[in-house]
């Protein structure tokens, strides 16, 4: 499942701020997102922060080791369609944003025996207990 969020600033105290609003409307982040992959940005460095009480762990990977990310390289190509390497992310709106993360999350995949990253979700919801029986969302807001 792909969220993308826009921060205000490349700093670790945007980062965490903004993942700390997403994870804590979360009635049980912890079971929802088991682990957060990083690189070794240093935007990323206080991600420790909201190990065990947001999220249950974090990871960091080598440096210069991608393969050890790479369904977030794989996630990056995609966004990449829509928002060419170079250009300043600031020249796009929130809509825009949450337009690639309806495609992205609509597009059907291979390593999910073609099901899309939000039927797989759901799925993982309603195995929660956080989606009804009639397959709302029924514990889970995130506004971005």
């Amino acid at each position: 499942m792909e969220i993308i969020l826009k921060i205000a600033t490349k700093n670790s105290s945007s980062v965490n701020e903004k993942l700390e609003k997403l994870l804590s409307k979360l009635e049980n982040s912890t079971a929802i997102f088991k682990s957060i992959t990083s690189d070794n940005g240093l935007e990323f460095a206080n991600l420790t922060k909201l190990e065990n009480s947001l999220v249950r762990d974090i990871y960091y990977c080598h440096p210069n080791n991608p393969q050890e990310r790479g369904s977030n390289e794989k996630h990056n190509s995609l966004i990449r369609r829509f928002l060419p390497k170079g250009k300043s992310l600031l020249n796009y709106d929130e809509d825009h944003y949450l337009k690639i993360m309806n495609w992205m999350n609509n597009l059907p995949r291979k390593i999910l025996n073609y099901r899309t990253p939000l039927e797989v979700f759901i799925k993982e919801l309603n195995k929660l207990g956080l989606v009804d029986i009639l397959g709302e969302i029924v514990q889970f807001d995130i506004a971005i």
